[in-house]
């Protein structure tokens, strides 16, 4: 539980998530690719990626772009938005796991409850007070910041304070971070979920040890 141990000597398992999306209209856009990691504080147990099928998709140019798209490659692939929300939600919503991300706070929290809502689902936000932004870490770490986690309450309110700090000459994306901390990596395969879920993994276990969390 948050307040009474630090979040290096847990037992619980971290999910490790990231999304692929039409484009960041947060009020609308859908993921069209999910991967996710259970891991431990030592090790990755497993690795999914899945592509979701929308008959309606419609991906900017931009994201298209940068996610290197393919939609012969998607179209084939792809799985039922339902089917493979079942079983990411089933450990998105597991009480002894906590979804980690990259600026989840600011957007995969509207690119799930946007997948959510496109199959009549209502997302149950009880996890977000589990969840782990590195984002907000990275700028704990640079900036000496102490975060608060006397609750999960707490916890979550620092997060959002964190996630919307901004600073000129403040950066703090998944690239510099990992290049910052001498971590080996693909850096060539950003922006392709399963590669980003594995960087941000290994600067979690940075983050771990050098913030009191």
């Amino acid at each position: 539980m948050l307040g009474s141990t630090l979040t290096r000597y847990t037992e619980d398992d971290f999910l490790c998530l990231d999304t692929e999306t039409e484009g960041l209209n947060l009020a609308v856009h859908r993921p069209w690719q999910i991967a996710w990691a259970l891991a431990s504080t030592k090790e990755v147990k497993t690795i999914k990626s899945a592509y979701i099928w929308w008959p309606d998709l419609c991906i900017s140019e931009g994201a298209a772009a940068v996610t290197r798209f393919d939609y012969a490659a998607y179209k084939a692939q792809a799985r039922p938005a339902t089917e493979v929300w079942e079983e990411f939600s089933a450990h998105l919503y597991a009480p002894n796991t906590r979804a980690v991300w990259q600026n989840g706070l600011r957007i995969d929290i509207f690119m799930l409850a946007n997948w959510a809502r496109a199959i009549g689902k209502t997302i149950d936000p009880a996890y977000l007070f589990r969840s782990i932004d590195t984002d907000t870490l990275s700028k704990a770490k640079i900036k000496g910041w102490l975060p608060d986690i006397a609750s999960p309450e707490a916890w979550l309110a620092w997060q959002y304070k964190a996630a919307n700090y901004i600073e000129t000459g403040l950066k703090t994306n998944l690239a510099q971070m990992g290049k910052a901390e001498g971590i080996e990596h693909d850096y060539t395969s950003l922006h392709e979920a399963t590669s980003d879920i594995l960087l941000m993994y290994k600067v979690l276990q940075k983050r771990l040890w050098q913030v009191e969390f």
